[in-house]
């Protein structure tokens, strides 16, 4: 069984003792690929820098009786800690029993929601000391951490600043995306602004692309019609980083400030109930057994880097051309997702250089991108391209090479005739070439020498051929002889009849 490698943030950093986790031991799905490159920053001259490690957290699971597939995406911000910890503990909501009878797509769903709901519920239980020592400090604060504060003392703004510290521990969240393919149906939850496209190939090799997730965001018209029912307006969120931090999405996992905590914030606690959930859209189930084509999920940062980089307004469709693509080009599902993934970067960069109006300050940035590719029967391409040269062309003409080569000696067709050619071998696929073996030596037979009288030697010459030029070492009598010990006449001449006959590929 082929243990998960690494899932670990998208980044290059190596895995420490604190970062061995058990679902390393879970089996990974063969039938997917995984592309990510961590956030970058723009200076004028194009150089980039990375602002801060990778927050972004992935998996790529199955179970051992490969009925249920799990990916998920967890695309954290303001740190890294919750998308780490909903990274660790929802493969255990999931995969551990929970779906191992149930096929209904209502109670998949339902077990499916309560996952992520008792994943953040789980991360708010770990944090129940820090909450504690928050309640702790503002009780100390009469005017509370966002009161006016002219009248603080030394000590209240001591432990004003320790309440500011204290909060900022408890800020960050994570969306996340989660896509389950159970028992050959396929079930999409998400919380937050990630992504998943189901493109299905039509009958004329055209891509039917279908979001299987919805964007909680003020983009969303039901998103603002609920925040709007809580006595917010949509200005509240909009660029306002204290109050989300570094994401807009209306639904997150972890964020306290915006959860139990949003009470104390003076725009915020106007609302009847918490603004920020972390109930899931769920989208399912979806048959594939018939379908050919393929799932892709990937985080805001991707979509975003696109939709900034071309001003594109179908985002979507854009980005299953770019796998569709790759698909025909790269022989693994790894190289398709890094390779759609190194495109937008470069794209995304290339936009910032290219542009040298006002709009340039909006790409001066990039976040964190993930991209996972699910493969659903879609072809893909052989990625290493093979020279096969046409019959007749000569490829050392072509390609010429510094070790020497034999050139027999010019011969017409007829006094080839009556000789075979050399058998033409048969070609082997590449993925079934068997591994160089050592040839066994064979046993000499042993020779008993014949006493013969010394002869003078002179200089050897290495342009006499096998045969050598008929004559004998002065002193040498025809017994005396030692034949060749390989005669290459009939190869040379078979050799030159192939050629002829144009049956000879180098």
């Amino acid at each position: 069984m082929e243990m998960a490698s690494s899932h670990l943030p998208a980044s290059s950093t190596p895995p420490d003792e604190d970062d061995i986790s058990w679902t390393d031991a879970l089996p990974i799905c063969q039938h997917s690929g995984i592309g990510s490159h961590q956030n970058q920053s723009y200076k004028a001259d194009g150089s980039r820098t990375s602002q801060r490690e990778s927050e972004d957290f992935f998996c790529h699971f199955r179970t051992e009786d490969a009925n249920t597939y799990l990916y998920a995406i967890f695309d954290g911000y303001d740190g890294k800690k919750v998308a780490s910890f909903a990274h660790q503990r929802l493969p255990a909501e999931l995969l551990l029993g929970q779906l191992e009878r149930e096929t209904d797509d209502a109670h998949v769903k339902a077990i499916l929601r309560q996952a992520i709901l008792t994943v953040e519920k789980s991360y708010f239980e770990t944090i129940d000391h820090l909450l504690a020592q928050r309640a702790m400090l503002t009780m100390m604060l009469p005017q509370g951490f966002y009161g006016d504060r002219p009248q603080d003392n030394f000590h209240q703004q001591e432990e004003r600043a320790k309440l500011k510290v204290l909060n900022d521990s408890l800020r960050g969240g994570t969306a996340v995306i989660v896509a389950l393919l159970h028992h050959q149906k396929l079930y999409v939850a998400n919380v937050g602004d990630c992504r998943a496209l189901h493109c299905i190939q039509a009958d004329d090799g055209s891509l039917e692309v279908l979001q299987v997730s919805v964007d909680h965001s003020l983009r969303n018209d039901d998103e603002v019609l609920r925040l709007e029912q809580l006595g917010l307006g949509t200005n509240t969120f909009q660029g306002s980083e204290p109050l989300c931090g570094d994401s807009f999405a209306t639904r997150t996992i972890g964020n306290y400030a915006v959860k139990g905590g949003y009470r104390d914030n003076p725009e915020l606690r106007v609302a009847t109930r918490e603004p920020v959930i972390a109930d899931p859209d769920i989208i399912g189930g979806l048959e594939t057994t018939s379908k050919v084509g393929f799932l892709v999920m990937f985080t805001h940062g991707f979509w975003q880097a696109l939709e900034d980089a071309t001003g594109t307004t179908q985002v979507d469709k854009d980005i299953a051309q770019l796998v569709k693509k790759e698909f025909a080009q790269q022989s693994t599902l790894s190289s398709v997702a890094q390779a759609v993934v190194d495109r937008v970067v470069r794209m995304h960069h290339d936009a910032f250089m290219n542009n040298s109006s006002g709009n340039r300050k909006h790409l001066k940035r990039r976040e964190d991108i993930t991209l996972i590719v699910r493969n659903l029967n879609y072809p893909l391409g052989q990625g290493i391209h093979l020279y096969i040269p046409p019959l007749g062309v000569d490829v050392l003409t072509q390609y010429p090479v510094t070790t020497p080569v034999y050139e027999p000696p010019s011969l017409d067709r007829d006094t080839l005739e009556g000789l075979t050619s050399p058998t033409t071998p048969k070609a082997r696929p590449v993925d079934t070439i068997p591994s160089p073996e050592t040839p066994t030596p064979a046993t000499p037979t042993p020779i008993t020498p014949t006493p013969i009288d010394p002869v003078p030697r002179g200089p050897l010459d290495t342009n006499t051929s096998s045969e050598g030029s008929g004559e004998l070492l002065p002193g040498m009598s025809e017994e005396q002889e030692v034949d060749a010990y390989v005669d290459f006449t009939e190869f040379n001449l078979a050799l030159m009849k192939a050629k002829l006959e144009d049956l000879y590929i180098p």
